[in-house]
């Protein structure tokens, strides 16, 4: 994993340039972000961090001390595992010296793990809709059928 290819993504996550001079918060946390990544998937130490940025290397340690308040933002938080997410998967699929047929074949893999994760996370959701449903006395499945499903049946054009 590269410097390079950690701000590409976090980058390409957050639709906005994190290389700036820019102090906002919004920016700095972002950077909090791309130094967390990079301390965990490189081996590359605090001034070639803040090199990479062009900060120095008590920035990137200050990123790295807020950190935690960062990720008590939801937006932060999900931007964050999203990268992490892209970036470690990445690796698992290919490397570099992988043929583009070998990743087309890796991605079809995962393509089909995935597909059997949603429809066993289908199955039980609707086991749990029903469990719900049989748990409910008459009165109270009555009330839900006339305040909430009749109505968005009827909203989304769904005929019963």
């Amino acid at each position: 994993m590269t410097l390079q290819k950690i701000k590409e993504v976090v980058e390409l996550y957050a639709n906005q340039i994190i290389q700036t001079e820019c102090r906002n918060q919004n920016k700095v946390f972002l950077r909090a972000i791309y130094y967390k990544l990079c301390r965990e998937l490189t081996s590359s130490g605090l001034a070639k961090i803040g090199a990479s940025m062009d900060k120095n290397h008590a920035t990137v340690l200050h990123g790295l001390k807020i950190f935690d308040g960062v990720m008590r933002e939801p937006f932060y938080k999900k931007l964050y595992l999203r990268c992490y997410d892209y970036l470690t998967e990445a690796d698992m699929l290919f490397s570099a010296d992988d043929t583009v047929e070998r990743v087309i074949e890796n991605y079809e893999q995962r393509i089909s793990v995935l597909e059997a994760e949603n429809e066993r996370l289908k199955r039980n959701y609707n086991r749990d809709i029903f469990k719900i449903l049989g748990s409910m006395d008459s009165y109270t499945l009555r009330l839900f059928e006339e305040t909430r499903l009749k109505p968005f049946l009827k909203l989304n054009d769904v005929k019963a």
